[in-house]
C-alpha cells in the first residue's frame, strides 16, 4: 500500500493574515515544560460528547482503538467524562457496555438543551448582543432564534458544542478537587467518531504542543475542532469557549484576530474560532495523521459536506452500514492513514511508531519553514527523531 502523503494546508495559509494579532503568550513555552515535567501521574481526561445513539457504531471501536491508547507507558488508564444532551431510553441502553466494571467513566452529565439559549440570553444578554455582531456559525444555534426578537437564526450547533465542553470542563475540575490531584493532559472527542484504526499514543505526542488530527480536508480557515489533545494547562483555552462568551472576551478575541472583517464577514465558524483561541493562547499546534471519521446514523438521509464544491452543488445520500461517511474526503483520507499504518501487520497502537507515521503521513522533502509563521510546528511530527521521545 502506498504511503498517503500530508495533505495541503489552505486553512493555515489564510490564518497567516491572523496570526500576526495574536502574539506568543509569554510563558507559554514555560508552562508546557512545567508541565511535561509533571510526567504522567495525572493521566488523561477524556471528554466524550454529543449524542448517544451514535454509540451504536462507535461504541465498540472507542474502546479498543482510541482509550487503551490515551494511558501513558507505566500510567494510569484514561477517564472519561460524559455529555450529551437529552437522551432517549433507547439511546441510554447504547451505553451500557462503556459502564461495565471496569467502567473509565468518571462523570455523565445529560442536559435538556432546549434551554441553553434563553439562560444565556436572560443573564448574558448585553455580551451575546454584543457577540452576534461577528457573524458565522461559531454562534450556531440550530436555526433557532439566539435573542428574541433578533431574528439571527444561525445553522450548525456552535453554540451547544461550546456548552458541552464547559459541562466537560467543569466534570474534570470537580473530580481533580475529589482526587486531589491534575490530569496530565485533556482530551475532546466526540460520539460520532468512528476510530478504525488505534489513536497515536501518547508517548507519540510531544507535551510541548496542542495536537490537532490532520483530516486530510479542508479545515475550513481553522482547525478541525472535533477531537483534540492537550495539556492539562492548555484546556481551558482549548475548551473554554463558552466562557469566554459569557465574560465578554471571545468577541474582543476574535476582534483582536481577525480584524474589522470580523464584523463584516460570515465566515467566523467553530473551527476558525478554535484557531483563534489556541493561537491567542500563544500554543503551538502540531498535526497527526486521523484515523477515526465523522460517522452518520444507517438509514437516515445525510447531507453530504465538501469542501472541494460549493455548498448549491451539494448532494445527499441515504447513510448506510457501506457508506457512513459524513464528509467524503475526510472518510478517504482516514481509509488511507489506516491501511497505510497497518501494513506493518498486526494491528495495534504499536503500529504507531515515528517512523511508519512519518512514512505514511509526511511529505518529502519536508517544506521549509517561513518566519512568523505561527504554525511553523503543523509538521512537528515529522520533523522528530526518536531521540525527542525520550
Amino acid at each position: 500500500m502506498a504511503p498517503r502523503r500530508h495533505a495541503a494546508r489552505p486553512s493555515a495559509l489564510r490564518l497567516l493574515s491572523l496570526a500576526a494579532f495574536c502574539p506568543a503568550r509569554p510563558g507559554a513555552a514555560a508552562a508546557a515544560a512545567d508541565a511535561g515535567a509533571a510526567g504522567t501521574a495525572g493521566g488523561a481526561a477524556v471528554c466524550l460528547a454529543g449524542r448517544l445513539r451514535a454509540l451504536t457504531r462507535t461504541l465498540g471501536l472507542l474502546r479498543e482503538n482510541l482509550l487503551p491508547a490515551l494511558r501513558p507507558q507505566g500510567g494510569p488508564a484514561a477517564d472519561v467524562f460524559l455529555y450529551s444532551p437529552s437522551p432517549t431510553a433507547e439511546e441510554l441502553a447504547r451505553l451500557g457496555p462503556l459502564l461495565e466494571a471496569p467502567s473509565p467513566v468518571r462523570a455523565v452529565r445529560f442536559d435538556d438543551e432546549g434551554h441553553v439559549l434563553e439562560e444565556l440570553g436572560r443573564t448574558h444578554e448585553e455580551v451575546l448582543r454584543q457577540a452576534m455582531r461577528i457573524r458565522g456559525n461559531w454562534l450556531g444555534s440550530t436555526r433557532r432564534e439566539l435573542l428574541p426578537g433578533s431574528r439571527d437564526k444561525r445553522a450548525g450547533t456552535g453554540i451547544f458544542m461550546m456548552h458541552a465542553q464547559n459541562e466537560c470542563l467543569d466534570m474534570i475540575e470537580t473530580r481533580e478537587l475529589r482526587r486531589g490531584a491534575e490530569y496530565s493532559h485533556v482530551v475532546f472527542t466526540r460520539t460520532d467518531l468512528r476510530w478504525i484504526f488505534p489513536h497515536p499514543p501518547l508517548d507519540l505526542l510531544r507535551s510541548d504542543f496542542a495536537w490537532v488530527p490532520d483530516s486530510g480536508e479542508d479545515d475550513w480557515g481553522g482547525l478541525y475542532d472535533k477531537h483534540l489533545v492537550v495539556l492539562r494547562s492548555a484546556a481551558h483555552h482549548a475548551l473554554g469557549g463558552w466562557r469566554l462568551l459569557r465574560s465578554g472576551r471571545a468577541k474582543r478575541i476574535l476582534v483582536d484576530a481577525l480584524g474589522e472583517q470580523a464584523l463584516r464577514g460570515n465566515d467566523t465558524n467553530t473551527e476558525r474560532w478554535l484557531a483563534v483561541r489556541l493561537l491567542a493562547a500563544g500554543l503551538r499546534v502540531a498535526r497527526f495523521p486521523l484515523t477515526g471519521y465523522v460517522s452518520c446514523d444507517p438509514g437516515k438521509w445525510v447531507t453530504q459536506v465538501d469542501a472541494r464544491l460549493p455548498m448549491h452543488a451539494v448532494g445527499g445520500f441515504v447513510c448506510s452500514e457501506e457508506r457512513d461517511g459524513r464528509y467524503p474526503l475526510e472518510h478517504a483520507a482516514v481509509v488511507s492513514f489506516a491501511a497505510c499504518l497497518s501494513s506493518a501487520g498486526r494491528v495495534s497502537s504499536s503500529n504507531w511508531s515515528l517512523s511508519a507515521a512519518q512514512r505514511c503521513y509526511c511529505p518529502h522533502p519536508l517544506p521549509a519553514r517561513h518566519p512568523g509563521d505561527q504554525f511553523a510546528d503543523w509538521l512537528a511530527l515529522c520533523r522528530m527523531s526518536e531521540r525527542d521521545l525520550g
